[in-house]
């Protein structure tokens, strides 16, 4: 079984539906990958994007730059807070935004 397959089959039939079962509440889950060979071979993106349309919650699998983890649905998901909660505050100056991250960052669950 070639690289891609093994990663195409592991995505769809193991991470997607454990993504999914622990998002039961979500519209939907950003899923972030690297540029690794596997990942963007045979039109990967694609795939997995059109398979995860499928799936409940919706999943959206991003590409990111070749040095991130593969897989950190953890950090993906604290940014992503991170940024939502930023944008409904609609503060002014870098220390104001420090802060806010700072608290937002705290309160952000840990398990």
């Amino acid at each position: 079984m070639t690289a891609v397959r093994v990663y195409h089959t592991m995505m769809t039939a193991q991470v997607f539906p454990a993504v999914c079962s622990a998002s039961e509440r979500a519209d939907r889950v950003n899923v972030q990958q690297d540029g690794a060979s596997a990942h963007t071979g045979k039109d990967m993106l694609r795939r997995l994007n059109e398979f995860g349309a499928t799936m409940s919650p919706q999943i959206i699998v991003q590409q990111q730059p070749s040095n991130s983890t593969d897989l950190d649905i953890c950090a993906f998901s604290c940014f992503r807070a991170l940024t939502v909660s930023m944008r409904k505050l609609c503060r002014q100056g870098t220390d104001q935004l420090a802060e806010d991250v700072m608290k937002a960052f705290e309160l952000y669950p840990c398990e």
